[in-house]
């Protein structure tokens, strides 16, 4: 192996590719560039308009415009349900978004209404409506002004430029960090080629056995240094790397991923961007999958699966989960209203243990008997409050022969005038 010069020996040369982490970082800042110039130029060419008043408000009128461009009656009288948009946002708050649509109707931007027909109502909508004067509205529409929309986009594209800069920046700094790391520790060090003709097998197959912790079995592991080369020491050697960055670099490498907030990232991709060693990057997955803003489950199609993504798997009680999902809305902290998040947070958790593929329907019954802690009431009020918050679905049985059964009719909830049988994380 490669010793230090203190050892008579020197570091082998490796390559000089960047990391994958700041690499797709980067991507993402030069594509948010392109984007704001192409919006400046847009805004230039459709008129001068007054700004909006705040990010939020840009973000608004932008998702109203992507949704309704390509309808025939855009332009027109063109109305966006609020259920709609509030997907399109969910990392917004409920409260912020609320004063943002309240503001834009009295500034005369907005126009709200409620559905004339009641009857095509589904829960999540009247979840989702906003109420004015005492009055629910479920639908929002925009006059059709170009200018404005060009200064909502020009809005929204710095700010994404703004948001890009700082994943680059922190990047850099973390990356600073870990070669002064480095070099305080002088950790006698291998190039892969090298360690992979000692282990008389191929490059290749050293990286095979990096990217699943088999290397270790050999008495050597390996790191990513600040450049994304691979650096191969002897497992007695290797530095410990505390959980914290594990769990930074996982959150960090499901932010680059992920196409929007909310979404399904294949755990394949994202142990790519995570520089540490099989077995820490596993047991830190299996204690954030116990936590309420985070959920982990197989791919439902599992003919599509890789042989990588079969590999990169992490089993959670005798279960290989293959996709990871991070709520861009979690919970207030347990601190500000104990009660009342507990038994949030049991029902979410109980409902994934259950959930066998993402957004499953999940019996109220099956529930029910995860939450011996709680009264039939507690829980019942939960229900009420995450269905109002729009963090889960409630709905009744389609399927009245199932309702023949005393056990599924035992966990039902009344809501609305109507009871609601089966759960669903959206």
């Amino acid at each position: 192996m490669c010793r230090t010069l203190e050892q008579g020996g020197r570091r082998c040369p490796g390559g000089h590719s960047a990391s994958r982490t700041a690499q797709a970082a980067r991507q993402r800042l030069s594509r948010a560039r392109k984007a704001l110039a192409a919006a400046e130029i847009a805004s230039s060419q459709s008129g001068a308009a007054a700004a909006p008043d705040g990010i939020v408000d840009a973000r608004v009128r932008v998702a109203f415009d992507a949704a309704m461009r390509n309808r025939p009656d855009y332009g027109g009288d063109s109305w966006m349900s609020i259920t709609k948009l509030r997907r399109q946002m969910p990392d917004i708050p409920r409260a912020d978004l609320d004063a943002v649509l309240d503001r834009m109707l009295m500034s005369g931007q907005a126009r709200l209404m409620a559905e004339l027909n009641q009857k095509t109502l589904t829960e999540e909508d009247r979840a989702a409506a906003i109420d004015i004067a005492d009055e629910p509205r479920h639908l929002v529409s925009f006059s059709p002004d170009q200018a404005a929309s060009a200064q909502a986009a020009v809005a929204v594209a710095k700010q994404r430029v703004k948001d890009a800069e700082a994943d680059v920046t922190s990047l850099k700094q973390d990356a600073e960090q870990m070669a002064e790391n480095a070099d305080a520790r002088d950790t006698p060090t291998q190039t892969a080629a090298s360690a992979a003709a000692d282990l008389g097998i191929s490059t290749g197959t050293l990286y095979k056995w990096l990217k699943s912790g088999e290397i270790r079995k050999h008495g050597v592991t390996g790191r990513k240094d600040e450049r994304g080369r691979w650096v191969i020491t002897l497992v007695d050697d290797a530095p410990s790397i505390p959980r914290a960055d594990v769990e930074q670099q996982i959150r960090v490498a499901y932010k680059l991923l992920a196409g929007r907030p909310g979404s399904w990232v294949g755990l394949a991709e994202l142990r790519e961007f995570v520089d540490a060693p099989r077995d820490q990057v596993d047991d830190v997955l299996r204690e954030l999958e116990r936590r309420p803003d985070v959920n982990m489950v197989p791919e439902s199609n599992q003919k599509t699966l890789t042989p990588e993504g079969r590999d990169a798997a992490v089993n959670i009680g005798d279960q290989a989960k293959h996709l990871i999902w991070f709520d861009p809305q979690p919970a207030p902290p347990a601190v500000q209203e104990p009660a009342r998040a507990s038994v949030d947070d049991d029902i979410i958790a109980a409902y994934k243990a259950l959930a066998a593929k993402p957004q499953a329907w999940i019996r109220l019954s099956e529930i029910r008997k995860r939450l011996t802690g709680w009264s039939r009431a507690d829980v019942d009020a939960a229900f009420d409050r995450l269905l109002t918050a729009g963090r889960v679905s409630l709905e009744p049985e389609l399927n009245r022969h199932r309702l023949s059964d005393a056990e599924y009719r035992a966990g039902e909830i009344k809501l609305g005038g109507e009871y609601r049988h089966v759960m669903q994380i959206f």
